[in-house]
């Protein structure tokens, strides 16, 4: 009587489809890394831009000035300083000419928070986007926000004084309308 051979892998051929397996997930870890930062850069500057763009609406609706901050670790920075959020605030009262005003946070804005190693902030040439209530800006120049991973910001938003509001890549030539 002939009994079948025993069937099963050996332990070599287990060893190597392990390998191969690692040198897959090795590959793949660093295609997706890139990818990831890319994506997470890409989200901060949309949600940033629909802060901006939710500020001038709501100065319109609501006939006050509201200002978007750039902030580190809850304290607004000054123009050319990097931060991790952005947050809106509205001027205490109807004068939108007050040079030193009283602002206070609007709660229906909860703040954007950048994800880790992403920061925002204003150049230094520029001032802070500040919305009078016919949804000019207030010195009815053209600002911008800048956002990117740390010291090196890839995406410009920028905010015409009465117009659009645009998000482009630092590097691109294509100009906001």
């Amino acid at each position: 009587m002939h009994t079948p051979a025993a069937r099963g892998m050996t332990l070599i051929e287990l060893m190597v489809v392990v390998a191969i397996i690692a040198i897959l997930a090795t590959i793949s870890a660093t295609a997706v890394g890139p990818m990831v930062s890319r994506y997470r850069q890409m989200v901060s500057a949309e949600a940033a831009s629909q802060i901006v763009s939710q500020a001038r609406v709501e100065a319109r609706q609501q006939g006050r000035c509201y200002r978007v901050q750039v902030t580190a670790a809850g304290t607004p920075v000054a123009p050319g300083t990097p931060g991790d959020a952005l947050h809106v605030v509205r001027r205490s009262n109807a004068d939108c000419k007050t040079t030193t005003p009283t602002l206070v946070a609007d709660a229906r804005f909860a703040d954007v928070r950048l994800p880790a190693g992403i920061q925002a902030l204003v150049p230094t040439a520029s001032a802070e986007p500040e919305f009078r209530p016919n949804g000019y800006t207030q010195n009815g120049l053209d600002t911008e926000l800048q956002v990117g991973p740390a010291g090196a910001p890839t995406t410009r938003i920028t905010i015409r004084s009465y117009g659009p509001i645009c998000a482009n890549l630092m590097s691109a030539a294509v100009t906001c309308p």
